[in-house]
């Protein structure tokens, strides 16, 4: 079961970022893939198997389940949310989508522990909040950087 429902949810967010408006190029959406992929699994690493805050599951069908979300479902979210955030003219209308994204991003981490695919043991919501916090302006860091090189490199040629 749990394994169906993250199936679902990844296929439906690669359906959405597939059409969408993509405002960044197909090297700038690799990047930022790429640097929320390397930051999301060493964050998993470090909080499940070195520290020891979540447990996760043994079974296979929940741990492929938080693969499935770890490596494809978060950073496909973060290139929609990075994606409809560089077409958003307002910073109000900016920091509604952050907080909103965010939210849905903790919002999946809570399915996570319904379907009993982790358990906290001495983790909460609340750092879940500030993870994906942090993420989000990684990913807005990350597009900006490859955005500024890419314009440099543009404009030498």
């Amino acid at each position: 079961m749990e394994f169906v429902v993250y199936f679902f949810l990844v296929w439906l967010f690669v359906a959405i970022f597939a059409v969408i408006h993509k405002r960044l190029n197909i090297v700038e959406n690799t990047f930022v893939y790429l640097v929320i992929l390397i930051i999301s699994i060493n964050y998993s690493w470090f909080v499940i198997d070195e520290f020891n805050l979540i447990s996760l599951s043994e079974k296979k069908a929940p741990y492929l389940a938080y693969l499935l979300n770890r490596s494809v479902g978060i950073p496909i979210l973060s290139l929609i949310f990075v994606n409809v955030y560089t077409r958003t003219p307002t910073l109000i209308q900016k920091a509604m989508l952050f907080v909103s994204s965010v939210i849905i991003l903790v919002g999946i981490a809570s399915l996570s522990t319904a379907l009993k695919i982790i358990t906290f043991l001495q983790w909460n919501y609340w750092f879940d909040f500030i993870y994906y916090f942090l993420l989000m302006i990684c990913a807005i860091g990350a597009y900006k950087i490859i955005h500024r090189v890419m314009r440099g490199v543009v404009e030498e040629i």
